[in-house]
Formats: structure tokens, sequence, C-alpha cells
């Protein structure tokens, strides 16, 4: 679909990544479902389709929100891989949504991509998100992550030796890989969950975000800046392009 949309071929594009996104969502595999959506969202804006484009787009950093805390390798781990993986989507709908005329969601998404910034920063300093809260209840949730973590590496490994071993036919060994994969969506979906509970009861986390859980809007800072009689300019550092509100 990517390709396609590169050639310009943007109506057949946006049909193969709409078959794709309805395959990833049958098998729970969220890192398809963003990719699927943020192709989806460039054929649509190859087209003219501004408003499924945005709508494609929501749905991709939702998804990649969500896809976060499947990452390996601890909360550092998770920090890097979503930082490079799935920026794309938070840079795209900044872009569109400026060019839209739509300054308000713009901003929004603007502080989005900051306050997921920030939660990477605070991994990678080491902040402990269930610093705070009660003891067992913190251990409980640790140990659901941990569990959830733990059964992801261990179907790893048996997918990596499954395909060195020799003592098997080709249809058992077919056969083993479709119960690993199965079971290692499974898996991901339970780390997904575990790590979104963490979240939720972390006062840490929910400070990044904000009041509501929610970035700070456009309306509260025109509001401050007419009582300040300020000016903001709010930039947003791309890997391919820089935008300024």
């Amino acid at each position: 679909a990517f390709v396609l949309c590169e050639l310009g071929q943007f109506q057949k594009a946006e049909w193969l990544a709409s078959q794709s996104l309805d395959l990833f969502e049958g098998h729970r595999d969220l890192s398809g479902q963003y990719w699927a959506c943020n192709a989806r969202a460039k054929a649509r804006h190859g087209r003219g389709d501004s408003k499924g484009a945005l709508a494609d787009l929501e749905r991709a950093m939702r998804v990649a929100e969500q896809h976060r805390g499947s990452f390996g390798g601890g909360e550092h781990g998770q920090s890097a891989g979503f930082s490079h993986t799935y920026s794309e989507a938070f840079e795209l709908a900044i872009a569109w949504q400026a060019e839209a005329g739509n300054v308000d969601q713009a901003f929004a998404a603007m502080e989005r991509n900051r306050a997921r910034g920030l939660q990477n920063l605070m991994a990678v300093q080491g902040v402990d998100l269930l610093e705070g809260i009660d003891q067992e209840k913190a251990d409980a949730l640790r140990q659901r992550e941990t569990l959830a973590r733990g059964k992801i590496a261990e179907l790893e490994k048996r997918m990596e030796m499954l395909g060195r071993r020799n003592d098997m036919s080709d249809e058992q060994r077919t056969k083993l890989q479709t119960e690993f994969v199965d079971q290692l969506r499974d898996a991901q979906g339970e780390f997904v969950d575990a790590y979104a509970a963490i979240r939720a009861a972390s006062p840490a986390y929910q400070l990044a975000l904000a009041k509501s859980n929610q970035p700070v809007t456009l309306s509260d800072v025109t509001k401050l800046l007419k009582q300040q009689n300020a000016l903001l300019l709010q930039y947003a550092l791309g890997e391919e392009e820089t935008h300024v509100l």
C-alpha cells in the first residue's frame, strides 16, 4: 500500500490497506493495525479525502499508544521502540491538521506528541510508575506485567528453536508454528492490558497527561495568554518537517 501511494495509485492503495486492516484486526496484531491505518491515511490524503485521512491517523495514534506496552526490554526498551517506530502518525497528524486549517487540532496533536515524549523521558530516567500507590496493589500490578513479559519471551524463544529443529515433518512444524503465533498474540494482548492497568494506577503517568488524562487544549492556553498579554510559539520538531503555531 505504501508503494502504491508513492506511485500515485491511491484508490488501489486504500483498498489494499483496508483489506490488511481487517486481517490484522482479526489476529489482534496491533503493529499491523497501526501500519495499515497509516497506509490508508496516506492513500485517502493522496486522493483528497482529508476527513478520512485524519480519522485514520487518529486511529493509528490510539493503536500506537496501546501498543507501546508490548515492546520488550522494560520501560527503556519500550520507550526507544515507541519513539522510533510510531512517531510518523503523530507528525503527520500535526502537518495535516495544520494543512486543513484546524489550528486547535494541530495544537492538540503537538501536545499529545509532547506528552508521549515526556512519558518516554520518564521511562529513560527510571521513574517508577507505581511509586506512591498502595504497596500490595503495586506488587500485584508488577507481577502481572512480569508474568506477561516472561510468557512473551518464552514463546519467542520456542519459536526461534522451532526453526532449528529437524526432528519433525513440515506439517508438524507448521502446526506448531501456528499454535505459537496464536499464543504469542494472546500473551502480547495480556501484556498490553497489564501495562494499561499500570498506567491507569500511576500518579506519575496521570500527571504527565495533565487534567482529565488529556493534554492541555489550545483554548486553555489562549485564556492564559490573554490574562498575561503574552504570545506563544509552539514548535514540533519532526524527522522530516518542523511545524510552528
